[in-house]
């Protein structure tokens, strides 16, 4: 999955940002450099569907690591 940050600034200058292609947490550090870049505030945060696949992934690599250790 490729990961981007959309920005959009719109006509009162506010900006609106939204992470997509980074499940989980990582999400939030690709805004943080945003917000630091762009010497910004936060006025709102949701998180999108993608911020709840990283423990779904975490568990399949953890099984397909087992999985692999249990062949050698």
């Amino acid at each position: 999955m490729t990961r981007r940050l959309s920005v959009s600034i719109r006509p009162d200058g506010t900006i609106a940002a939204e992470a997509s292609g980074t499940p989980g947490p990582d999400c939030l550090e690709a805004l943080e450099q945003l917000k630091a870049l762009l010497h910004a505030e936060v006025e709102a945060s949701k998180p999108t569907p993608e911020f709840a696949l990283l423990p779904e992934t975490v568990q399949d690599e953890a099984a397909a690591r087992q999985r692999l250790e249990g062949q050698a």
